[in-house]
């Protein structure tokens, strides 16, 4: 798959992740917990790399025949769904998404959040 190797590139540091995680779904949903980490440490570098793969998959990457295999669907439900539950990267989210895309994302955000973390 693309997504792999882009990841393997883009993330070095993830490969032994990257090749135990069975599925893409776990790997991008523990790759939320390794932004969130990046973030606690101040590492510029994972948190602009890690958003760099993210934006590769949901604007370059092929996308799939289904659920089980679209990386753009697996980023939304495992990485983006998700980020609104971590403080430091909900205070950020302006910094890597334009307004209109925190907008259209409305729904992506509030799926495990709340309002107030949304707002």
């Amino acid at each position: 798959m693309k997504w792999r190797r882009e990841a393997f590139e883009r993330l070095p540091e993830f490969r032994r992740l990257l090749q135990e995680e069975q599925s893409p779904y776990s790997f991008f949903g523990e790759l939320v917990e390794k932004l969130n980490s990046a973030y606690k440490a101040g590492n510029e570098d994972i948190i602009k790399r890690i958003y760099g793969l993210v934006f590769w998959c949901i604007n370059d990457a092929p996308r799939g025949k289904n659920a089980s295999d679209d990386i753009f669907t697996i980023v939304t439900c495992s990485f983006l769904e998700h980020l609104p539950a971590h403080k430091l990267i909900r205070q950020d989210i302006g910094t890597w998404f334009y307004q209109r895309e925190i907008i259209e994302m409305t729904e992506i955000f509030h799926y495990h959040g709340t309002d107030e973390q949304y707002q």
